[in-house]
């Protein structure tokens, strides 16, 4: 990971509040970040063709009007980001949520404990194990 260039990350999440504890966690890791914010997929397409290079994405299973399943099948469309890590988070404790979001090609499901400090110690470690396989691989 190169110190100058900090790494993008998107996180998609309809709930403000748990979209800023998601934010919150994330602009603590251990190295530079610049956290996207995107409260469904047409606003995150947006932000994907301004932004470039997308490090990691985080993106909420239950979208308002959306499944956040087809938010990753949209995503590992694209040619740039069919490589790029994704975590799911979700309230959600059903097996058949995490099988959909594994076979749609998310590499981690998280749930959004009712606990927040817990959630953002479990994504914040998240996001450093797939980070560093990322730039391991990027460079």
């Amino acid at each position: 990971m190169s110190a100058s260039q900090p790494l993008n990350i998107l996180v998609v999440d309809d709930e403000p509040a748990h979209l800023m504890l998601s934010v919150r966690a994330l602009r603590k890791l251990p190295f530079p970040v610049a956290v996207l914010q995107a409260a469904d997929r047409a606003h995150a397409e947006d932000l994907l063709r301004q932004e470039h290079q997308i490090a990691l994405f985080v993106i909420d299973l239950n979208l308002a009007g959306e499944s956040g399943i087809l938010v990753i099948q949209a995503l590992k469309a694209m040619r740039e980001y069919a490589s790029t890590p994704v975590i799911i988070i979700s309230t959600s404790k059903l097996e058949q949520d995490l099988q959909q979001s594994q076979a749609a090609g998310a590499d981690l499901f998280l749930n959004k404990s009712s606990d927040p400090s817990r959630f953002q110690d479990e994504l914040r470690e998240a996001a450093i194990s797939l980070l560093s396989r990322y730039a391991s691989h990027s460079s």
